[in-house]
This record gives structure tokens, C-alpha cells and sequence, in this order.
């Protein structure tokens, strides 16, 4: 083995590895191979620890490694932060005779300004033997054949059930000729699928509307399950800070790929979660190898109670428009990464049974990466706990952050940070980026005697979201179909009947009979249906029948009796047989969807056009638009229009102008 030697007292390692966020896999891989040669290594990756000087830990790597590898992508190239980190060794070797930097290059891509001077090590297309004989050469400068072979590519710090896959190679069930194109072009169109819908349709719009303050999260080592904990009696954990501003992916990262998400309503929960999501998509997309991170809400898990597998090939289907063998395949070659938001709306009597059936998911599934997001509260009052490795919580804000908020904001909010000099109830209310942000809005230009009418406790928090309510209606619309009774109306019936079933994300097409109030009611879709089936049958048999045979009657006569029997029985009986084939596959359930519509625009709980309305709704930034369907911009808002007082029959008169 080399031997390090030594420079002012400090060790000097043979390689620094220089890369990426999105190459990391890439990184340990090469890390991995050196120090399986005998050589010694420095990567930020295993030897920079939480609480560290990102910036002096770099500068010192770098100082102290005799040679500098780095590790070249398109996403290498455009970063602004590298350049710095090979620069040294170039100094040190410009003409490159020593060998000091040795540019590795893992994806196509043209280096540029000096490094193009420097003979890369290229392993863009080539198999993980030959990658590795390639970049052993690579650092010896000459050819040598390694006096055994290590393992490809050995122990690794991540939790995996086998062997870790050579970056960019499909897992060994799928390579079987025309499906490694088929996958590789269905997994790009997920991937996107996925970016669309949560990262460009939820999570940036999400992030001009919230107070942007860095969240503190600390470790909650009781919150999960350990298996060892019934063999070996653990001293207890107390929960640790994590350095404010590391990023989740980090997080994830350090703790093994698997992690619960816990915080109180408004904490941003789903915010984090997203920013996983996006972070875990960049990796994606620079390195085929690594998995396919979906969202999926745990709310309707409530509905079958299936398996978890069972379950998220369900969603795939349904939520993504993936064929079912494709998700099939997907989950049984374990390429998906479930990221369940919401296990609090699943339904109190059945979120026990949702948490078991997670962990017999994972018993069954091996380390498989996952993360779950929950509602402090509801976790803690279940009486089961999911076995995942960690767990961490986000801290409510602090007072100082609450008014170094406020300050920000300056005059417009000079009657808030009044109150909030002598008021600690309402420094409570406020301590969440949701609400800091919707009091923001609510007290925008109010005086310090206004903002203390408003109340206490729950009755303050609801006149919060009224006052939100009222500032989205004073935004300016092109075009205003809708007045704010009808609308918070609507919205109103909306959240209680997604409340009431579970749902956190509307499809219309979902929407069943038993979302009408009544049994009467809910039989009547079943009777409108089979009214407006009947009727356009009989009509068109009617039309025909009396239309043709009275034609045919009065031109052709007698003569022609056969053959206008002929048209007209060729006529009537394909129309009426394609009619009554259409209506039993899909053409009546296209009716029940349509009396459902009907049935609720008469009861004045929905406009006819509902898309419009919903559209309507996104631009007044009550809803977010996910995908094909709808969701509040948060739970919170959700439940206070679920909670929110039903107007009287007489203010009920309004216009169905939808």
C-alpha cells in the first residue's frame, strides 16, 4: 500500500477527488477502485464532516493530495465552484508531465478553457471491468494488470441489497436487447413527467408565495423503529441540531437513503420533500443508474388497503399514465424511490394499518431508499412506528427569525411588529413559513389595534386565512367569472368532500355518486343516466327508422322493397349495436359523470363548467394545478374552508353563471 507522506505535519493523501453534486455516485466509484489498489484518497463525499468550513475543507484537500482527479460532466463544466479546485494542481504541472491533474471523464461532454491541454482518462461508453483496468492505468501512466481483482465495486456506504450497478448500466433484468432502449426512453419520460408535475406545477410556484427562511431540522431518534432494539438495550438518543442550511439530499444521503420527515402543520414538510425530489431528479438525469424518484400521496392508500407494492403500481397507473407491466417492472426491479407525502390524511382508523404496511413493504423490499412525510402529532399518537434509520423534525421558527421577518418587510408591517413586541401568542401562531407568510399578507398596512380585534388562538388563526382570502380576491384577473360568495362557496363543498374522502389531490374523473349529499341524490345519477341512455337510443332509432323508411317508402316503392329493407336494417341495426356498445364500454360512465355534474350544479355546491372554475381557482392561488388534477396550495387552507361556517339558505340564492 502507498504510504502517505508528510507536509508540515499533515498527511498528504495521493488524490483529491474533485466533482459534482450530481456525479457523487460516479465519485465513490473512482474512490472506491484507487483505495482498492492501495491508494489513498480525499472526497468530500466521506472525509467533510457536518459543522465543517466547506470552503477551508476544500482549500486543505486540495493542498495536501500529491494529485488532483477530477471528475468531468457537462454539470462539472458549468459549475461555477470547480475550476478553483484543479486549478492548484495545474499550477503546480501545466504541461501535465507529472501527472498532477488527471481529468476523468465520465459523460460526453467538450472540456474547456485549460483543461482541454490535459489527456483525459475517458470512460464515456465502456463496461465497469474495462472502466476500471482504464482508469488504474490512467493513474499509473502505464499499463499494469492488478495483483487480484476487488470486487466491483465492493462495500459500499449505501444501502443497497447487492453489489452497486456500474454507473449507467441497467439493472441485469433489464438488459435484454430492445428493452434497454424501451426502458431508457420511458424512464426519461418519467423522469420529466415527474418534474413537471411536482417541481414546475407545485414546488416553484409554492416558493414565491412562503417566507424563505432556512429551516433548522435536528435528528429524532425515538420517532422511528430499530430492529436491534429488541435484541440490544440502546442508551436513549437524545435529538441532535443539524447545522442550519444543509440540504436535505445531504441529509439523505448521510443517514442512508431512508427517512421519515416530521413537523408541525405549515413547517414545510412537503416543501423539503420536494426539494429532495428535485435535488434526486438532477441525479437521475446525469446517471442512468441511479433510481427513479416518484411523489406519491399516502391519502388515498385509505381507499383498497392493498399492499404497498400493490398500491404504488396502482398510482403509477393511474397518477402518471404508466402502462401496469411497466410499473410492474419498475417496482420489482426495485428502480422506483417511494416519496410518500401525507401519511397524516390517511384516515385516523387505517393510518396504524398504513404504517404496517410500509414496513412489511420494506421488510420485504430490502434497503430500498424511501422517505415519509407526516404531521408531528398524528405520527406520534399511533401506536406503531416505522423502522426506518432516522429520522428528522423541522423546528418551529424562532422569535428572532419571526422578527427579523417583520423587519424586512418594513413600514407595511410596522402594526404587526408592534404587537409582536408584547404578544407571544401570536409570535406562536406565526411560527411556521406558512403562516409567517399569510400573516404577512393579513396584516399588510394594518395598525397594531387592528391586528389585536383579530382575536386569539383558533379564532385569530381562522381570521388569518379569511384575511388571506379577502387579499386573493383584491389581486387583479383578466377576466372575473366568479364573485367571492360563489367562489368560497364551491371551494367550501370542495374541501369537505375531499376531506371526507380522503383525497388530497382532485381528479374529476374520480369524483363519484357518493360525493352528492343523500342516498336520494346519489341514486338519482344512477336514474339520469339510464333516462339520457334511453332516450338518445330511442331517438336515434326513431330518426332513422322513421326518416329512411319513409323515404325509401315514397321513392323505390315496391319494387325496391328488399332492398330498402336491406339499408335500412344494415342501417338501424349497426348504429343501434355501435350505440349500445359505446354505452356499455365507457359510454355510461361518461353519463354517471355527467348526471354527477349536473346533480351538483343544481344543488348549487359546483358551476357547470367546472375546469373553468378550477383554473379559476389556480389563478386566485387557492388551488395548485398537479398533473391532470388539483390540490390546495395546503392542507391548512384546505381545512379551514372544510371548517368554515355553511351560509344561510338565503345567501345561498346565488347566480349559476358557471
Amino acid at each position: 500500500m502507498h504510504t502517505p507522506s508528510v507536509i508540515q505535519g499533515k498527511a498528504v493523501t495521493d488524490f483529491f477527488i474533485s466533482y459534482t453534486g450530481v456525479d457523487r455516485s460516479w465519485a465513490e466509484w473512482i474512490a472506491w477502485q484507487l483505495e482498492a489498489a492501495g491508494y489513498t484518497t480525499m472526497i468530500q463525499a466521506w472525509d467533510f464532516h457536518p459543522g465543517a468550513n466547506f470552503a477551508l475543507a476544500m482549500q486543505d484537500a486540495a493542498a495536501v493530495s500529491e494529485r488532483t482527479i477530477a471528475v468531468l460532466s457537462p454539470a462539472y463544466l458549468q459549475s461555477g465552484f470547480t475550476a478553483a479546485e484543479w486549478a492548484a494542481a495545474f499550477a503546480r504541472d501545466p504541461s501535465g508531465a507529472q501527472g498532477l491533474l488527471l481529468p476523468v471523464r465520465i459523460h460526453d461532454c467538450e472540456p474547456r478553457g485549460l483543461l482541454p491541454q490535459i489527456v483525459y482518462i475517458d470512460l464515456v461508453g465502456i463496461e465497469a471491468e474495462a472502466a476500471r483496468e482504464k482508469l488504474l492505468a490512467g493513474v499509473r501512466r502505464q499499463r499494469a494488470k492488478p495483483i487480484r481483482e476487488p470486487g466491483f465495486p465492493g462495500p459500499s456506504p449505501r444501502p443497497v441489497t447487492m453489489p452497486p450497478l456500474f454507473p449507467g448500466a441497467l439493472p441485469p433484468a433489464l438488459q435484454t436487447g430492445r428493452d434497454v432502449s424501451y426502458m431508457q426512453r420511458n424512464r426519461s419520460q418519467m423522469l420529466e413527467k415527474v418534474r413537471l408535475i411536482w417541481i414546475k406545477g407545485l414546488l416553484e410556484p409554492s416558493l414565491h408565495q412562503l417566507a424563505r427562511i432556512a429551516l433548522g431540522l435536528e435528528t429524532k431518534p425515538d420517532a422511528v423503529d430499530h430492529p436491534f432494539d429488541l435484541l440490544v438495550q440502546r442508551p436513549a438518543q437524545a435529538s441532535q441540531p443539524l447545522p442550519t442550511g444543509t440540504p436535505i439530499s445531504h441529509i439523505f444521503d448521510e443517514v442512508g437513503k431512508a427517512l421519515l420527515i416530521l413537523g408541525e402543520p405549515g413547517a414545510g414538510k412537503t416543501t423539503l420533500l420536494l426539494e429532495l425530489t428535485r435535488d434526486l431528479l438532477d441525479r437521475a438525469v446525469q446517471d442512468e443508474r441511479h433510481l427513479i424518484p416518484v411523489v406519491f400521496n399516502l391519502s388515498s392508500w385509505a381507499e383498497q388497503r392493498l399492499a404497498l407494492a400493490d398500491w404504488l403500481i396502482d398510482e403509477l397507473n393511474k397518477r402518471y399514465d404508466i402502462p401496469r407491466q411497466l410499473a410492474k417492472t419498475w417496482m420489482d426491479a426495485g428502480l422506483i424511490i417511494p416519496l410518500l407525502d401525507g401519511l397524516d390524511e390517511v384516515a385516523a382508523d387505517h393510518r396504524g394499518a398504513c404504517v404496517e404496511a410500509i414496513n412489511a413493504f420494506l421488510n420485504e423490499h430490502g434497503l430500498l431508499p424511501m422517505v415519509v412525510c407526516s404531521r408531528v402529532g398524528d405520527y406520534e399518537a399511533l401506536a406503531v412506528r416505522l423502522r426506518l434509520p432516522s429520522a428528522v423534525i423541522i423546528q418551529s421558527l424562532s422569535r428572532h427569525q419571526v422578527a427579523s421577518y417583520v423587519d424586512q418587510a418594513g413600514a407595511s408591517l410596522a402594526g404587526l411588529r408592534t404587537v409582536l413586541q408584547a404578544d407571544e401568542a401570536l409570535g406562536e401562531l406565526l411560527n411556521t413559513p406558512l403562516m409567517l407568510s399569510i400573516g404577512a399578507l393579513a396584516y399588510h398596512g394594518r395598525s397594531a389595534e387592528e391586528i389585536r380585534s383579530m382575536g386569539t388562538g383558533e379564532e385569530h388563526r381562522m381570521q388569518l386565512f379569511a384575511a388571506y382570502t379577502d387579499a386573493m380576491f383584491q389581486r387583479r384577473a383578466k377576466v372575473t367569472p366568479y364573485n367571492q360568495e360563489q367562489t368560497e362557496r364551491w371551494l367550501m363543498w370542495l374541501a369537505r368532500a375531499m376531506k371526507a374522502h380522503n383525497q388530497s389531490v382532485l381528479y374529476l374523473e374520480w369524483m363519484q355518486s357518493d360525493w352528492l349529499p343523500g342516498q336520494r341524490q346519489q341514486r338519482l345519477v344512477t336514474f339520469i343516466a339510464s333516462v339520457i341512455s334511453g332516450l338518445l337510443f330511442g331517438l336515434l332509432f326513431g330518426l332513422l327508422f322513421g326518416l329512411l323508411g319513409g323515404l325509401l317508402g315514397g321513392l323505390l316503392g315496391g319494387l325496391l322493397f328488399g332492398l330498402r329493407d336491406g339499408l335500412i336494417g344494415g342501417l338501424l341495426f349497426g348504429l343501434s349495436g355501435g350505440l349500445s356498445v359505446g354505452l356499455h364500454f365507457g359510454g355510461r360512465t361518461c353519463l354517471r359523470h355527467f348526471a354527477l355534474r349536473l346533480l351538483l350544479w343544481h344543488n348549487n355546491l359546483a358551476p357547470l363548467n367546472y375546469i373553468r372554475f378550477l383554473d379559476y381557482a389556480v389563478a386566485r392561488i387557492f388551488l395548485h394545478k398537479v398533473g391532470g388534477g388539483y390540490v390546495f396550495v395546503h392542507r391548512m387552507l384546505l381545512e379551514y374552508f372544510a371548517a368554515k361556517h355553511q351560509p344561510s339558505a338565503e345567501q345561498q340564492k346565488c347566480n349559476r353563471n358557471g
